[in-house]
């Protein structure tokens, strides 16, 4: 049976306060956050079974976050698998951060704590389902599965199959015992992380992280420099990162992308994109404005006006 949640059923005033309400409702407690609460506006629209529930998420530009005393009042063990129809999203979880994209499908685990920074609004398919399958690969790798899904074989076939369950919502009731036994695997075949990782590699992949994210920056940062300041050689810098399902340029590139997404929405609108990029260390405007739009889906300018709009 369809449920649906609709901030344009309350009072303006209340809106943002119901929203808050409604998510845990139609999820687990979790606890969203805005810069502009009023005339906040949201929709779920939810349809499912007890193993598998499927939901069409639009709303105003928020944080969502799965905290500690969320996790406290109340726990199932499903995992939230998130598929982008537009925009962008940043999904942190532990240690580790991603940025995703229209197309792209985002995948959390609710027994832990997460957040997700939609910085443009909300518009997606969330599918929250038994994650026992995930959790079994983890356990036999040793490595947390992917909190992104990229565009390959296994991460089309979950996008169009959440996709297809999200274009008839009102059927997805009486199918949904079939799709709770085939969804599960077939994220977690998309989701498969790599081989165990040393703990000495575990650790170094921590180290460059950290070490990337304090030195941003720096326009010449690279697996040269990262080396040298951590006293390894460039093999191992590769080694530990892709060991994590990295890549040193795809990290310094998310964490470049990140900050400019950030300060977007904070710095002066007549402050020069160019000037937002440098900051953060992109070399060139040309480059940073092609690369932002093959990631998030728009230009820089059009993804600032976008934010301010909100």
């Amino acid at each position: 049976m369809l449920t649906v949640w609709d901030t344009s059923d309350v009072a303006r005033r209340d809106s943002f306060a119901y929203w808050r309400e409604s998510v845990t409702q139609a999820y687990l407690p979790l606890e969203p956050e805005t810069q502009s609460r009023a005339g906040f506006q949201g929709r779920i629209v939810r349809n499912g079974g007890n193993r598998l529930k499927v939901s069409r998420v639009w709303s105003s530009r928020s944080i969502v976050a799965r905290t500690a005393g969320c996790i406290a009042r109340r726990s199932n063990g499903d995992f939230f698998a998130n598929l982008l129809l537009s925009g962008s999203s940043v999904v942190h979880q532990g240690d580790r951060t991603s940025l995703a994209k229209a197309g792209e499908v985002m995948v959390v685990d609710t027994n832990q704590e997460f957040s997700l920074d939609f910085s443009e609004g909300v518009d997606l398919v969330c599918v929250a389902f038994g994650g026992s399958a995930v959790r079994r690969i983890t356990a036999r790798t040793g490595n947390p599965a992917d909190l992104v899904i990229r565009g390959k074989a296994a991460g089309r076939l979950v996008a169009a199959y959440m996709s297809g369950l999200a274009e008839d919502l009102e059927a997805v009731g009486s199918i949904a015992d079939l799709a709770a036994e085939q969804f599960p695997a077939l994220v977690a075949r998309a989701t498969a992380p790599l081989a165990p990782v040393t703990p000495h590699s575990a650790s170094l992949a921590i180290r460059i992280c950290q070490f990337i994210e304090a030195e941003i920056g720096d326009r010449n940062l690279g697996a040269k420099r990262i080396a040298a300041a951590l006293g390894v050689s460039r093999s191992a810098v590769y080694e530990a990162m892709a060991a994590r399902g990295l890549t040193v340029a795809g990290f310094i590139r998310d964490c470049r992308l990140r900050g400019c997404i950030a300060e977007f929405g904070l710095a002066n609108p007549n402050d020069a994109t160019a000037a937002v990029a440098e900051r953060w260390g992109f070399r060139d405007a040309a480059a940073f404005s092609r690369t932002f739009k093959r990631i998030t889906g728009l230009p820089p300018g059009e993804f600032r006006r976008r934010m301010a709009s909100h």
